[in-house]
């Protein structure tokens, strides 16, 4: 989060005429699966998912981005520019839009702005991977705890929006989710409490 205020900082006056605001809703699709990727977008307040369903309705949640946050960004510039997930707000909110010409314009006479967008591009790289790595994880508690790890910050507390939301990030079922969160509370390794989890002991040990 601070990378991404630290590059929304950057951006100069003559930046900001290259930059178009956008507004959304609760339930709105910014974009669809398959919709060619053309611009990068920076969250400065709401909540989006990525997201895909089945045939019969079933959603599997690849992402969740909290404010603030960017996305395209590992997508405009690739030769298979297209979503693989439809993109929807959770929670009303705002942001950047910048085209993918602009946002070559703004890197090669913003420095500071190109070696932050840079080093956000290569932590998200190296996120996804790691978070796919975690959801293949057979065992649910295993899996919990390593994700609660993974998406600690720096005061081993995660926020989550709800429980049901969570598991679909974990890929399980909310009564699975529920049922673990509780034991780990009972065992004093988390705390609970809305729509926080805080980390007490080392999760590592129990992986």
């Amino acid at each position: 989060m601070e990378k991404i205020n630290n590059l929304i900082n950057s951006l100069t006056i003559e930046d900001l005429f290259n930059i178009r605001i956008i507004e959304f809703k609760k339930g709105e699709v910014l974009y669809n699966k398959d919709q060619t990727c053309e611009e990068i977008v920076i969250i400065t307040s709401g909540e989006i998912q990525m997201v895909n369903f089945d045939i019969n309705g079933n959603e599997t949640i690849f992402n969740y981005l909290y404010s603030p946050a960017i996305f395209g960004n590992n997508l405009i510039f690739s030769s298979y520019n297209k979503y693989l997930s439809d993109v929807i707000a959770t929670k009303k909110g705002k942001g950047y839009i910048i085209k993918k010409d602009k946002l070559l314009k703004i890197m090669q006479k913003n420095n500071e702005f190109l070696n932050i967008y840079l080093q956000i591009l290569a932590d998200k790289t190296i996120n996804l991977t790691q978070r796919m790595k975690i959801i293949s994880i057979q065992n649910a508690r295993k899996r919990l705890l390593s994700y609660l790890y993974f998406k600690a910050d720096n005061n081993m507390i995660i926020k989550i929006t709800s429980v049901t939301s969570f598991a679909k990030e974990l890929s399980l079922t909310r009564e699975a989710t529920s049922r673990l969160l509780y034991a780990l509370v009972d065992e004093g390794i988390i705390s609970f409490e809305r729509k926080y989890i805080k980390i007490n002991k080392n999760v590592l040990e129990l992986i």
